[in-house]
């Protein structure tokens, strides 16, 4: 407890002082408000009380968190929240505190903050990896058909898709021209015609935007082998954009719910397809 006169800046200290600070209870006794203000970590110094100074003015409660210097001369964390009882002419004529000791949960913060830090590294340096074994593939001097049928290989490998198309815009109409089925399942596709009479993939091209099934029809699209005879959990239709064009989409279906990576790794993957395919002549 720090019950304060605001008038003389004498401090009346009670409570666990020597647990918080280090000093003895009567040692503490002979800090002010000034030497207190002396105590706090030059970073908290300015925020902390100005802080505490609104509050005083307007007599509203506060509460502040900063760093106070202990007798050993290291920083420990502090919580300190109270309230300024105001006179009857509404003048602040006392603070009512409590400080309290908090650099274990602020380390424990810190640590939680530095190894989400070093997850998203880590993260964000195998979506990088990914897009370049892509782009690895997206560059080689083949055919259209080539290029789509091993971009899509790869992808379906790396997000773990059982099924996954790719179709493009040729002439107006659209036309599939990589498909691929993990672990011997067969994709039920339909024929061009039935491709080009509308439907989700027109959809997604028309509003550019990515399209998930979760409640898959059973005759949209079915895996089936020795071992699975259903339709997929999730199918995600992506357009390949880029810039102002839409060129086509691809089609992906998974067994569960696909990763975080995986989606974000796809969301760059389709773009730098589309890049490539635009090179290719499909406009």
């Amino acid at each position: 407890m720090l019950p304060y006169d605001t008038i003389n800046g004498e401090i009346n200290w009670s409570g666990d002082v020597k647990g918080v600070t280090g000093f003895s209870s009567e040692d503490f006794q002979s800090i002010d408000r000034s030497s207190w203000e002396n105590l706090i970590h030059p970073d908290d110094h300015e925020n902390t009380l100005k802080l505490l100074d609104n509050a005083m003015k307007k007599g509203e409660k506060y509460e502040v968190n900063y760093r106070l210097e202990c007798k050993d001369g290291k920083y420990r964390y502090i919580e300190d929240n109270g309230s300024f009882p105001l006179d009857q002419n509404g003048k602040a004529y006392r603070m009512l505190g409590v400080m309290k000791d908090i650099t274990e949960r602020k380390q424990a913060e810190k640590e939680k903050a530095e190894l989400q830090e070093q997850q998203e590294l880590k993260y964000q340096n195998r979506l990088n990896a990914l897009v370049i074994d892509l782009n690895s593939v997206l560059q080689k001097d083949e055919a259209l058909e080539f290029i789509a049928d091993s971009a899509l290989n790869m992808l379906c490998s790396q997000v773990d898709a059982q099924v996954g198309t790719i179709t493009i815009v040729i002439d107006g109409r659209l036309k599939r021209i990589a498909k691929r089925a993990l672990s011997k399942l067969e994709l039920n596709d339909s024929d061009e015609e039935s491709l080009n009479r509308g439907g989700l993939v027109k959809e997604v091209i028309r509003q550019r935007t990515a399209m998930v099934l979760n409640d898959v029809p059973d005759n949209y699209l079915r895996c089936t082998s020795s071992i699975i005879n259903s339709s997929p959990a999730e199918i995600h239709i992506i357009p390949l954009n880029y810039g102002a064009k839409t060129i086509g989409v691809c089609e992906l279906a998974f067994m569960k719910e696909p990763a975080s990576l995986s989606i974000d790794f796809l969301n760059l993957a389709t773009e730098n397809i589309a890049a490539r395919f635009l090179t290719l002549g499909i406009a």
